[in-house]
């Protein structure tokens, strides 16, 4: 009985730590499904914007502008394809930045198609670097 308990417990343990883990990674990635428009990061540190992306509609996110490239440059984007094989299913893209020094910033991602001068939806994001 004792081991079953030790075990139990030693099981229990460790899902809290890889759920603290977890959510400590999750801090600084925002997306439009749970959709903020601050982001609080260190110096040196990496965040995400990961927002839902459809490129079969012809329209995909882009950088718009950051308004002090100072504290935050864009490392890259990617896009992930949808986990269902249905045609025309929509995945998300992510955006991958890295705060460089303290200060404040805002970014602004766009959702647009290449050949249209409107986006159809526009995000912005206040970047705070402590």
């Amino acid at each position: 009985m004792n081991k079953k308990v030790l075990f139990v417990s030693a099981l229990l343990m460790g899902i809290a730590i890889v759920a603290s883990v977890s959510y400590v990674q999750a801090m600084y990635n925002v997306s439009n499904f749970n959709l903020t428009n601050r982001i609080i990061a260190h110096a040196n540190e990496t965040f995400y914007i990961t927002l839902y992306s459809n490129p079969s509609t012809g329209y995909q996110w882009q950088l718009a502008n950051v308004t002090d490239q100072n504290v935050v440059r864009l490392v890259g984007t990617e896009y992930i394809a949808p986990e269902v094989a249905l045609l025309g299913a929509g995945g998300k893209q992510i955006f991958t930045f890295e705060a460089l020094r303290e200060g404040k910033t805002t970014v602004t991602l766009e959702y647009v198609r290449p050949w249209e001068n409107v986006p159809a939806q526009t995000y912005v994001f206040d970047v705070i670097v402590l």
